[in-house]
């Protein structure tokens, strides 16, 4: 897995604990399935960045919360998560069909250890794809061209130092 992919771990390992604690935020309770040996190693040294981890929860449950509402009107909208990391929302929120898409490794890394006996999975409604960098580069084209108001797109870049990652959200159309 590239270095800059292991952000993933950070992540996921934030909602993990965040999940565990007696007043959880996004409670995110799959976020430990992909937390193995190496994941927990790579998390370990993030373990003092508390404020980065409780920034990491809350914006996972707003971002979860206008999901929630979106899909409650739309059941059928296509969600595409660009920079996908460990995201677990297609198996924990209802609705949707989700298209994830991360740098190769991730995806294999991801596809191996998820939530493969989901009945959303085996359903086809998530699906995982490797995103090579020009791919990437054409994702965030079409995110910009007015072709994402027919599905929604969540871009999920993460910065270590604790500040929120950026979200460009499409219009809710």
């Amino acid at each position: 897995m590239r270095p800059e992919s292991k952000t993933a771990y950070f992540c996921c390992g934030a909602r993990m604990v965040d999940a565990q604690s007696t007043h959880p935020v996004c409670n995110d309770t799959y976020a430990k399935v992909f937390m193995k040996s190496e994941g927990r190693e790579v998390f370990e040294r993030f373990k003092p960045f508390r404020d980065a981890m409780i920034s990491n929860a809350t914006r996972h449950r707003i971002i979860d919360d206008l999901l929630r509402e979106e899909l409650k009107r739309n059941p059928e909208r296509l969600c595409i998560i660009i920079g996908a990391g460990f995201d677990t929302r297609a198996y924990r929120l209802r609705g949707g069909t989700w298209i994830e898409l991360d740098d190769p490794e991730l995806i294999e890394y991801k596809s191996e250890n998820s939530i493969q006996s989901s009945r959303r999975f085996s359903r086809g409604l998530v699906r995982h794809y490797a995103l090579h960098p020009i791919h990437r580069e054409i994702c965030f084209y079409l995110m910009g061209t007015g072709y994402g108001r027919r599905f929604q797109f969540l871009r999920r870049p993460c910065t270590m130092q604790g500040s929120p990652c950026v979200r460009h959200w499409s219009s809710w159309h």
